[in-house]
């Protein structure tokens, strides 16, 4: 009497193949077309009701204050909108999508770049003879309170939001696209470009701003992490701000 088959007796079946690495990042240009779509028209809606609030309330909106909290609520509506792609999407994680990961730079490290390139910037505004023009961001600075208003959300908000924006999602798509040197000093042009208006239009302001976000990007190329460039921002905006708040008040 033949012995009855057995499962046991089967030979194993091979291993299946590992999964496909995931793509990073995992967005592409038609998710970044939705994002720009759909956070464009929220900002524009949300400036829309800041006026009429402020007509309302009588506050003057283009002070510093009602400035800080636009901008505030902007970043909040603009990266919960990322967020909710990133999650439906591809059902991933905002903060360890965007590279707050860990890095190999220390950060007391990030912090003396910071300082360092703040110097050096000014060193290069020197060489291009970039003239002392009065424009929004300096009489923002220099009205009574503004100063410290900007100075506070310039070294917390705006380097953590600029830095997840600029270095989190746009450059990690521009060097899949373009290659490193190509994505990075890309999306450092744009960086420059977007704060141009606040500084008087005047071009060698766009070109130190897009010098920094050059520096910004390369360390968080280097790094791996998004931690680092918004450590060495803030250090950078912070030198900024002492610099200009001792040279305003020198004498007095």
């Amino acid at each position: 009497m033949e012995d009855s088959p057995s499962f046991l007796d089967e030979t194993p079946l091979a291993p299946l193949p590992p999964p496909p690495p995931a793509r990073s990042p995992l967005w592409d240009w038609r998710d970044a077309g939705l994002f720009a779509g759909m956070a464009i028209p929220c900002v524009f809606l949300l400036y829309i009701i800041g006026v009429l609030a402020g007509k309302a309330l009588n506050i003057k909106m283009d002070g510093a204050p009602a400035l800080v909290v636009f901008q505030s609520a902007a970043y909040v509506a603009v990266f919960s909108l990322l967020a909710f792609i990133l999650r439906m999407t591809y059902d991933a994680p905002f903060w360890k999508s965007l590279g707050w990961a860990p890095s190999t730079v220390p950060p007391l490290l990030a912090v003396a770049l910071g300082v360092s390139l703040a110097f050096g910037i000014g060193a290069l505004g020197n060489l291009l003879k970039t003239p002392d023009v009065d424009s929004p961001m300096k009489k923002l600075l220099s009205s009574p309170n503004g100063g410290v208003f900007l100075a506070i959300f310039g070294i917390t908000v705006a380097p953590l939001a600029e830095e997840l924006l600029f270095r989190g999602f746009l450059q990690p798509l521009m060097v899949r696209s373009l290659g490193a040197v190509a994505g990075i000093g890309l999306t450092a042009l744009i960086f420059g470009a977007l704060h141009l208006e606040e500084n008087g239009r005047v071009w060698q302001y766009g070109a130190l701003i897009s010098a920094a976000g050059l520096a910004f990007g390369v360390l968080r190329h280097v790094s791996g992490s998004i931690r680092t460039s918004i450590i060495m921002h803030a250090s950078y905006n912070s030198t900024l701000f002492l610099a200009f708040f001792l040279a305003t008040h020198k004498g007095k």
